[in-house]
């Protein structure tokens, strides 16, 4: 099974459940592989600690198939990266890929849509910038995000799957004046 066939499938059950009402949210979901901003490991909740995933313990279908559970995936605990733990870690999650349905009702509730520009605190990952991309256009989508190696990553994983919005290393709070109006 391809990733655009789960990508549908993540589609086809949100809407099921009446968690993506809007077709324009809908193929923005459809488009955007969140296998790319995953990384090759992701941390999993174990008692109190955290235990490291890693891609290469899972074949294709079961990682592809894990990636598109409409879960949140833990990718940073207090600053350490999945894919450079060597054990559990006890901790707080520090960065992740927010569950996909919420990053649709989120966008849904607050009625984003065609020109309006966003500015968006926390890229983490990037996934969900790489929604706002598709949806709004890459030049419409502002991302701050506070740690340079997330956001280093997250550069990476935008330019992986073809988007390129403002993205910034900077503190949220403070906005981006930038791209202001």
């Amino acid at each position: 099974m391809s990733s655009t066939s789960f990508r549908q499938d993540l589609v086809d059950e949100l809407r099921a459940q009446g968690r993506l009402t809007d077709p324009a949210w809908q193929a923005a979901v459809e488009a955007v592989p969140r296998e790319v901003f995953l990384g090759d490991a992701v941390f999993r909740p174990d008692g109190t600690q955290w235990r490291p995933v890693c891609r290469e313990e899972f074949d294709e279908e079961d990682w592809l198939r894990m990636v598109y559970a409409d879960t949140t995936w833990v990718t940073q605990v207090d600053g350490m990266n999945a894919a450079e733990a060597t054990g559990r870690l006890a901790g707080r999650p520090t960065s992740s890929s927010t569950l996909p349905s919420l990053v649709v009702r989120m966008v849904e509730l607050a009625e984003i849509g065609d020109g309006d520009k966003v500015l968006e605190i926390g890229t983490g990952t990037g996934y969900s910038t790489a929604v706002l991309c598709h949806r709004l256009g890459d030049h419409l989508v502002y991302s701050v995000e506070y740690d340079e190696e997330l956001a280093t990553s997250a550069a990476q994983h935008l330019h992986a799957a073809g988007r390129a919005p403002t993205a910034v290393v900077g503190d949220g709070l403070r906005g981006h004046q930038d791209g202001a109006e």
